[in-house]
């Protein structure tokens, strides 16, 4: 029988007593602000079922949301844009999907919209 161990290294575990609040600031917050700062960023959880990954991912998400917004209204000088995906759209709307199989003639530009002054 050949048994392999796999050996994890970790930054930091928090203990039953840490705030939501204290993950966010220690493990996402530094990814948010780059991301405002103009770079890519992902932030995952990965355990045991049960072990409160959504719990903990949908209050890291509502902490990156606010922070995400702030630093917006504290940079006044500097345009926020986000595209938007027409498929995304195309999924909330009442028309079927469009045949993307089929090459189209038109070719549409990046929408974006303006978050400054939200």
């Amino acid at each position: 029988m050949i048994v392999l161990y796999e050996l994890f290294s970790l930054y930091r575990v928090f203990g039953p007593e840490a705030t939501n609040k204290d993950v966010y600031e220690a493990s996402a917050q530094g990814i948010v602000r780059s991301v405002v700062d103009g770079f890519h960023g992902i932030c995952m959880a990965y355990g045991q079922t049960g072990s409160g990954k959504t719990h903990t991912m949908r209050a890291i998400m509502a902490q990156a949301v606010q922070d995400i917004f702030m630093s917006i209204r504290s940079k006044p000088e500097v345009r926020f844009l986000t595209p938007i995906d027409p498929r995304v759209n195309s999924r909330r709307s009442s028309r079927p999907p469009r045949d993307r199989t089929t090459p189209t003639t038109a070719t549409s530009a990046t929408t974006a919209t303006t978050l400054a002054n939200v």
